[in-house]
């Protein structure tokens, strides 16, 4: 093969994955809008607990957080979210939530299961909220009292995902 034709198909085989890239961020920018983008982040700490490679503490600066503390407990995402904040000093990284929650003004939990260690009292730590309550066992014990204990303290829920409800307190 020619080093042109290589170059040719390499540049394509980039055009297509950079396209599918750009629809990828665009349809997490209008999911993070449509469930997080009623939160007033504007010089506001968030706490993101379930943070994922770093792209909602990227939407969270983009709306004026002026510090994230993030945890992320999968080693792949937080290698990635580590290299995309490295040198940012507005986001402080962490693994495991351990349920020690740290103060904030806004909290964002998408942990996949670890919401049910979080206490009420740590939930009214924080003016506004975002949690993502993973329902696997749809009406288990568990999981309505969880949800008595979020419409108890102001919130309500915006989706029905099946296997993720999210609530919101703003």
């Amino acid at each position: 093969m020619s080093l042109f034709k290589w170059w040719e198909e390499s540049y394509e085989w980039w055009e297509e994955s950079y396209a599918a890239l750009k629809v990828q961020i665009n349809t997490y920018l209008e999911t993070y809008e449509k469930h997080y983008g009623m939160l007033d982040c504007k010089d506001k700490i968030v706490v993101d607990i379930g943070a994922d490679y770093g792209s909602t503490a990227r939407f969270f600066l983009s709306r004026g957080a002026r510090r994230i503390i993030a945890y992320e407990s999968n080693p792949v995402l937080r290698a990635k979210l580590l290299r995309e904040f490295l040198f940012d000093g507005r986001v402080e990284i962490h693994g495991c939530w351990d349920g020690v929650m740290p103060a904030g003004d806004i909290l964002k939990m998408d942990c996949e299961g670890c919401e049910y260690k979080m206490s009420e009292l740590q939930l009214n730590s924080f003016k506004q909220w975002a949690v993502g309550l993973h329902c696997p066992r749809r009406l288990a014990p568990e999981v309505l009292q969880f949800e008595a204990m979020l419409r108890r303290n102001g919130g309500r829920m915006i989706e029905d995902m099946g296997f993720e409800r999210l609530w919101l307190k703003k």
